[in-house]
């Protein structure tokens, strides 16, 4: 318990970070915040294409707060801390964020990362889908 507090500036400092990079299209450096075990099942470009899907998610983010955390120590593995906060956006949008790091190198680095947002969100960013009707079209 007691590493969890004294680790959750630094763990909160990376989820916030990650969240900034996406947010301002710098994936090859969000990229390398993640753990190499997420590396081994995402490439780069996977990420990419990813991470262009969650514009919504990601886009404007402003501040993150932490909620809770736990922290899960196995001999043998490396340390896991799952992390929850709430996100803010630049427009005054919340959302919730989850996270799972590990400790690399004296470093922690992201395992896995979600972020849920509300429909209304989501709609903002949703590209209106275009009707042609002989030659002429409309969007939605």
């Amino acid at each position: 318990m007691f590493q969890g507090i004294k680790d959750a500036p630094q763990v909160k400092a990376e989820v916030s970070s990650f969240m900034q990079l996406v947010s301002n299209g710098d994936l090859t450096n969000a990229y390398s915040l993640t753990s190499s075990q997420f590396k081994d099942s995402v490439s780069p470009e996977d990420f990419d294409s990813a991470m262009n899907s969650f514009k919504a998610q990601y886009s404007g983010f402003q501040d993150q707060k932490q909620t809770s955390f736990s922290v899960e120590a196995k001999t043998g593995q490396p340390t896991l801390y799952k992390y929850s906060g709430v996100v803010t956006y630049d427009n005054g949008d919340k959302g919730e964020v989850t996270a799972a790091l590990v400790k690399e190198g004296g470093s922690w680095k992201i395992l896995n990362i979600k972020v849920n947002i509300d429909v209304k969100r989501m709609q903002q960013f949703q590209q209106p889908t275009q009707k042609s009707v002989l030659g002429a079209s409309t969007s939605n």
